[in-house]
């Protein structure tokens, strides 16, 4: 069930991309567009938690007195969001949701062996450098675009 949540939360990140971008289009600013996806987001979670009956101001005030890690967070989520409203018309959609696609699996797997941020180290090994290499080709061979040759369009339109 957890890795049909996972495949889940992908696509709804995929689907998520072309919003941000028509948003950013739309208030004609990719950081407003990103601001407004963050508003819109703590909206929805205000309402969800109040659903939930969770005392906003106890969470908030036991989430300040903790320090200020938790800041990285939004910032980070910030920088994602916006790096896709901008790229996501320039490279087009596969290229925009694959590169950081590819990022994410470096970057947890690095996270993994280093056991970085407290997580439980697991050890890099021969399985997890093939899986990231037959990644690395498969967003290789799914970024391809063939160039097509101007002479033969010519010739085809004779």
């Amino acid at each position: 069930m957890l890795y049909i949540l996972s495949l889940f939360a992908g696509l709804v990140l995929a689907v998520q991309n072309p919003y941000n971008v028509n948003l950013g289009k739309q208030l004609s600013s990719p950081i407003l567009a990103g601001f407004m996806t963050y508003i819109i987001g703590t909206i929805e979670f205000l309402i969800a938690l109040f659903v939930l009956r969770i005392n906003v101001i106890s969470v908030l005030s036991e989430t300040f007195q903790k320090g200020f890690p938790w800041f990285i967070g939004g910032v980070l989520g910030a920088i994602y969001i916006t790096s896709i409203i901008i790229l996501f018309p320039k490279l087009g959609p596969i290229k925009a949701v694959i590169y950081p696609t590819l990022g994410q699996v470096t970057s947890g797997i690095l996270i993994d062996a280093m056991g970085w941020f407290n997580v439980q180290q697991s050890p890099l090994n021969m399985i997890k450098i093939i899986g990231l290499v037959l990644l690395i080709i498969g967003v290789i061979l799914s970024a391809y675009t063939p160039k097509v040759n101007k002479l033969k369009n010519v010739n085809s339109n004779n």
